[in-house]
């Protein structure tokens, strides 16, 4: 049998994981802020990460209201468009 991780290694593993999800989410936010409307998988592609992981980050930031779902069209192929724009807050910088 493994060892259990204690209490430090297991505060070290989830200090990294918040860092790359806020890594993330600067990327993803600078990503929409450029290009204005934009597709998951356009976001998925350029920040190469799967697009089940970029529509899980995007739903968390709707969620945060960071960003705004402004358009949901529905393709041949019953894929879904989506256009994101980011929320910017009044006097804050959009990415940190």
């Amino acid at each position: 049998m493994g060892e259990q991780p204690n209490a430090t290694q297991e505060a070290m593993r989830d200090e990294r994981e918040y860092a790359w999800l806020s890594e993330a989410e600067r990327a993803m936010l600078a990503c929409i802020a450029e290009r204005g409307a934009v597709t998951p998988a356009e976001i998925s592609s350029r920040l190469d990460m799967s697009e089940g992981e970029a529509t899980a980050l995007l739903t968390k930031l709707a969620r945060e209201n960071r960003i705004r779902v402004r358009q949901i069209e529905v393709g041949g192929d019953y894929k879904i468009t989506v256009n994101l724009r980011p929320i910017k807050a009044q006097g804050q910088a959009l990415t940190s």
